[in-house]
């Protein structure tokens, strides 16, 4: 859990925020947003995996983990 709300953060902070991330992790603020980037990096932050496509095949369990952590 993050020690603060991003909802009390301000513009200024969430770009401090935005520029401290590494370019994967940027990459996925662009896609799914800063929320949903900083939960997942919460739940899986230095692990190294392949994303699954669907909840469908091998990669299903991980597919709903990572669902689960973001929504």
């Amino acid at each position: 859990m993050l020690p603060v709300r991003l909802d009390d953060l301000d513009d200024e902070t969430i770009a401090i925020v935005e520029s401290s991330l590494p370019a994967s992790a940027v990459e996925f603020v662009r896609l799914i947003g800063l929320r949903a980037t900083l939960a997942l990096l919460a739940e899986f932050g230095g692990m190294e995996f392949t994303l699954p496509k669907s909840a469908a095949g091998p990669g299903g369990a991980r597919f709903d983990q990572i669902a689960g952590a973001i929504g």
